[in-house]
């Protein structure tokens, strides 16, 4: 089946928690597979991320122990922190459970969502008002114009709501400008806007023929604010946007961040309160140095790598340096005592780097290309090309197996030993859940048995 045949590769970072007593902390992280990024990618990265360092959970043992992890073994990790109640009772109040876990199988395929341009009065079922994570120390005066963008609720909402994981957009247009106000009347979310575009050829049509009413004619006037607003932020984050969600988000706190399409584990760095994106991209995987990615502008053009403690990887004015002193630190600040003492640390080596875009231009892959190959999570990597064979002292006549041939090897013998440790595994799980749900029908009949006369 499909969830024992696709895999997602994990990397373990070292990276700095200002609430872990102990520093770096070590994590593991997905990376990205064939299918590129996916929201159920972001949300196991946000669940361990935002998981206590002191705290151990079966999602956290399950990707720590591995180096790939199949998808049937990790929704089975997913869905038992959810039952943990780790994350609240909302799971528990669902009407039937199971809708839950068949929604998780198909979040490695996407997620539909609609965003809101226009805040709603109505509670958001995506956990931005949930808890602290987003709640200002001070609130505007107008709370619904400075408050992260929402989504329409759905179904998939209310079940993605209950990890209690933020999940928010930047996709938003200023307060008192004419595209706000063309989106209050006219087009709330994305959805809304999509559709009313249809209608500007009937408008025109009769603004030739007969001309347009009050009504018809402001109407009109918002289709032109909306589809020049769409047109004018095509990455679905504005800079107004960007402000808010920097603005709301508590330092050192974890939150889900939509845009092109994509859903990505967002963090604020407590002490430069910047806001960094993790790194999932495969073309990284094996960079243990890069962790976090600048988020400073709505398109990515002035981006930069991060390692774990947010010292800058590489150096963007002088290609041939050496690297980065130890102890320095983005913004020009010193870093905290555990990451001055560099204890557990990797060094950070300068690279052929300034950005996640230069670093795809090292493999030789045209700007159209780029952009298809980050999306898809299949950067490959400028490494060089292993020899045919490897030559050993072996007796005369001996046949060597090629470099190539024995890692082929090893990989398989690694993935049936990984299957047969995941179906042990998941038997173990079906036992257990058997042996709650025995033991829960015995206490009900108990109670029964025990009842009044």
């Amino acid at each position: 089946t499909r969830q024992r045949s696709e895999h997602y590769p994990i990397k373990h970072i070292n990276w700095y928690d200002e609430s872990s007593r102990r520093n770096p902390r070590r994590s593991p992280i997905l990376i990205q597979n064939a299918n590129g990024p996916c929201p159920l990618l972001a949300l196991v990265n946000a669940l361990v991320l935002s998981t206590p360092a002191d705290v151990e959970t079966a999602l956290i043992e399950t990707l720590r122990t591995r180096e790939q992890v199949s998808l049937g073994l990790l929704l089975d990790a997913v869905f038992d922190e959810l039952m943990s109640g780790r994350r609240g009772d909302a799971a528990h109040e669902l009407p039937d459970v199971g809708d839950l876990y068949a929604f998780l199988v198909t979040l490695h395929t996407g997620m539909n969502v609609n965003p809101r341009f226009v805040a709603s009065d109505s509670p958001s079922p995506n956990s931005v008002d949930a808890n602290e994570t987003l709640i200002p120390t001070t609130r505007p005066a107008s709370i619904a114009h400075a408050q992260p963008g929402k989504f329409e609720e759905t179904r998939e909402m209310r079940l993605y709501g209950t990890f209690n994981i933020p999940l928010i957009h930047g996709w938003l247009p200023p307060p008192d400008t004419p595209a706000y106000s063309a989106c209050d009347r006219a087009a709330k979310t994305f959805e809304d806007a999509q559709n009313i575009q249809f209608l500007e050829e009937e408008l025109e049509q009769k603004l030739r023929n007969r001309g347009l009413s009050s009504g018809e004619q402001q109407l009109f006037e918002d289709v032109t604010s909306i589809k020049q607003f769409l047109a004018s932020w095509p990455t679905q984050l504005t800079d107004y946007g960007l402000n808010v969600v920097s603005k709301f988000l508590k330092p050192g706190r974890i939150a889900i961040l939509f845009r092109n399409d994509h859903f990505s584990t967002l963090y604020k760095d407590p002490r430069t309160e910047a806001l960094m994106t993790l790194v999932t991209d495969a073309g990284y995987a094996s960079h243990d140095e890069i962790v976090w990615e600048s988020l400073i502008d709505v398109n990515g053009t002035g981006s930069e790598l991060f390692s774990g403690d947010f010292r800058p990887v590489g150096n963007s004015t002088n290609e041939g340096a050496t690297g980065l002193q130890a102890g320095s630190h983005p913004h020009g600040q010193q870093s905290h005592g555990a990451i001055e003492e560099d204890a557990g640390w990797q060094t950070v080596r300068a690279r052929n780097t300034r950005s996640r875009q230069d670093a795809a231009a090292n493999v030789n892959i045209t700007d159209a290309g780029v952009l298809q190959a980050q999306e898809t999570g299949v950067i490959a990597e400028n490494a060089a090309v292993p020899p045919a064979s490897a030559t050993t002292d072996v007796a005369p006549g001996a046949v060597t197996r090629s470099t190539t041939e024995q890692e082929d090897h090893d990989l398989a013998l690694a993935m049936q030993l990984q299957e047969e440790e995941e179906d042990r595994h998941r038997l173990e799980q079906q036992d257990r859940r058997r042996n709650e749900e025995l033991s829960r029908q015995f206490l009900e009949r108990e109670t029964r048995n025990q009842g009044p006369a």
